[in-house]
């Protein structure tokens, strides 16, 4: 794809010729509303924020699931030794799988999806190179 003007004026700018379309909303952007080059495409605004935001790890839901799951696990122990007097048979190994579990969780709920790349996000600036895709061959 050339970098010539579309057709089309820039969805923000009406004055102004379009250089290509968001990715994501197909919305016409021009030079200075081409925010974001995610993957080497051009992004609104609107979109890439979007995008990066949902590509941030969540620490804050990992440190909860993994809080309540063991909150869970460690209230077994104090039934057990409370209310429960003789042995319980796989009473340590349950707890065990149970510790582990809530560590996986948290992992899960904190690390992206496998087999899936990042994406590469780069917040551009007006005049700075355009993405790839829009650059002329």
């Amino acid at each position: 794809m050339s970098s010539v003007a579309h057709r089309d004026p820039c969805a923000n700018h009406p004055g102004g010729p379009s250089l290509g379309r968001c990715i994501r909303c197909r919305v016409a952007l021009c030079d200075s509303c081409i925010a974001f080059a995610i993957n080497d495409d051009p992004w609104c605004e609107a979109c890439g924020s979007a995008i990066e935001e949902e590509s941030r790890p969540r620490y804050a839901r990992g440190a909860a699931v993994l809080t309540v799951i063991w909150g869970l696990v460690s209230a077994l122990w104090v039934v057990r030794f409370l209310f429960v007097p003789g042995p319980i048979p796989y009473f340590y190994g349950v707890l065990l799988l149970g510790y582990a579990g809530g560590l996986y969780a948290a992992w899960s709920a904190v690390s992206p999806v496998t087999a899936i790349d990042a994406p590469t996000i780069v917040r551009r600036a007006p005049g700075s190179p355009l993405p790839r895709r829009l650059r002329s061959s």
